[in-house]
């Protein structure tokens, strides 16, 4: 006899995983986050027809090394934080803990903006504007996550619209007096901005911002770094699997044989800031479910979001088939018309929907503290990107690189599956 759960209605079970996915917190965290997504998006249409196809490249390498550094800061500092701290019992514990992680935000700013003043020295025009812009960009996300380990995610949404509302004005400012030579100007608002809305976010936080009494407090780090370097190796090669393109095209041909896959990706864009979003706010309360040992609303929450997500996705997809011809037009045809860019955005259609298929796992896995298995798939994915597309580029040309990322994404996606079920299996 089938239950009432079961007679439902497909679309009635659909209404009610989004009513449930999109609880306040989430609604308010991506209610800036889809600010930010809106002008990241409507900054890359804008600069797409202006810029020259290599300063377009700059531009779109710039976000490439701003999520390198955010993902080290992430793996390092900012998911601790998010998944230690919220289930520690004592405010004088979380506060010591707190004050490690701030030390560690401060350190890891200090030297991404040496590195981009020594580049500097070396003639590299830009590297000062993109290394500000890099250095707070990561800083950013330890902020949010850091609103976010305090189950507070109107913080972050509040400081994404200040981020949105300054940095319309500086990119505006410079293309207006600068033109088509706006990118060191445009990087140098989008780091202002950061900062600005970093700074909003600790004023909202109020006790947030603290450092340890001394630079002894630091070594307590080392209980945590048996996982933490699992967690750096499996962001660093996470990263690597998804753009080894990226690097390899760039360095190979240079900026400009890049920008073509850079301007196939921004479609995506949107999608991708979601799931981030998604991910970033999850972590803390299924690491509290987990502490608890709640592992079915761990999986509800998992199923629903992976469906939801997906869902979007095919949306996104059909409405881009419709429209190509008119998408085309607008963004493509006066700087890539020589390009296959429908080739291109089909391919990043395939890798960002199994991207959005083993998000919420990854996310899991890291609430479990088991960076070691992802560690190791991010791995062999990497190695598999790697080699691909080494082996297409000079063959098939650049556009032929991003079935490296499919394969990675193919080969994650099955690897993390097949391990958080074990996971569960073995702790319940």
């Amino acid at each position: 006899m089938a239950t009432a759960e079961q007679l439902r209605p497909p679309f009635h079970t659909l209404v009610t995983m989004l009513r449930k996915l999109f609880s306040s917190r989430l609604t308010k965290a991506l209610s800036g986050q889809a600010l930010v997504s809106i002008f990241h998006f409507s900054i890359n249409l804008l600069l797409l027809p202006l810029l020259a196809p290599y300063d377009y490249g700059v531009f779109a390498l710039s976000f490439v090394l701003a999520m390198f550094a955010a993902a080290i800061n992430n793996a390092l500092i900012s998911t601790p934080l998010s998944i230690y701290t919220p289930i520690i019992k004592t405010v004088e514990e979380r506060q010591k803990q707190e004050a490690l992680f701030n030390a560690l935000n401060t350190l890891f700013f200090i030297g991404v903006i040496s590195a981009g003043i020594l580049f500097a020295l070396r003639e590299h025009s830009m590297a000062l504007p993109v290394a500000l812009f890099v250095a707070s960009y990561a800083t950013r996300q330890f902020s949010r996550s850091f609103a976010y380990a305090r189950l507070k995610a109107e913080v972050p949404a509040r400081a994404d619209t200040l981020y949105v509302i300054v940095s319309i004005i500086g990119t505006a400012l410079s293309i207006t007096f600068l033109g088509a030579s706006a990118t060191p100007a445009i990087l140098l608002s989008l780091a202002v901005g950061n900062t600005a809305a970093t700074l909003l976010e600790f004023y909202q936080l109020k006790d947030a911002w603290r450092l340890p009494s001394s630079f002894r407090a630091l070594l307590a780090y080392k209980l945590l770094w048996p996982q933490t370097r699992w967690a750096l190796i499996g962001a660093f090669t996470t990263l690597l699997m998804g753009q080894a393109h990226s690097i390899i095209v760039s360095s190979s041909f240079g900026p400009s044989a890049f920008a073509p896959l850079a301007a196939g990706g921004v479609l995506f864009g949107p999608i991708r800031v979601a799931l981030t979003t998604w991910q970033n706010m999850s972590k803390p309360q299924m690491a509290i479910d987990l502490d608890a040992k709640r592992f079915y609303a761990v999986n509800q929450t998992i199923r629903r979001a992976t469906l939801v997500l997906s869902v979007t996705l095919c949306l996104v997809a059909a409405a881009l088939w419709l429209f190509w011809p008119v998408i085309h037009d607008l963004l493509y045809a006066k700087k890539y018309g020589d390009e296959p860019m429908w080739f291109i955005v089909s391919l990043w259609t395939i890798i960002t929907l199994f991207f959005t298929l083993n998000a919420p796992v990854a996310a899991a896995l890291q609430a479990l503290a088991d960076f070691k298995v992802l560690a190791i798939a991010s791995i062999f994915g990497s190695i598999l990107s790697i080699a691909i597309v080494i082996t297409l580029l000079f063959s098939n040309g650049p556009a032929s690189t991003l079935y490296g990322a499919i394969a990675a994404e193919i080969f994650m996606t099955a690897y993390l599956f097949y391990n958080l079920s074990r996971s569960f299996a073995r702790q319940q």
